[in-house]
């Protein structure tokens, strides 16, 4: 209805419709902004790349081809230097370093 109809949605009403995942309040907005861009941010060069180019070209095909596109980058991704680092990170019970 967003879309289609150029609703205008109050943010209970698109975290009501599941169109956002989180609701809080304006005077936690900037904290909870830098929080989710930090952890973002933290993610290996890879999957920064990989995730902008699924969210760009999601609508290009239909959902059973997006999906087979996302499980080929998703296998690429376990053949790269920063996934070895992941893994090795994990194990060692540290943050990984993808400098």
């Amino acid at each position: 209805r967003f879309f289609m109809n150029n609703e205008i949605w109050s943010g209970r009403e698109a975290h009501e419709y599941g169109a956002i995942d989180v609701l809080v309040e304006p005077e936690s907005l900037m904290e909870t902004a830098t929080g989710l861009a930090t952890v973002w941010s933290s993610w290996g060069p890879h999957t920064k790349e990989a995730t902008k180019h699924l969210l760009h070209v999601q609508t290009d095909n239909d959902f059973s081809t997006h999906l087979d596109h996302e499980r080929t980058l998703i296998e690429a991704a376990g053949t790269t230097e920063a996934f070895k680092e992941g893994v090795a990170a994990f194990l060692e019970k540290r943050h990984p370093s993808f400098d």
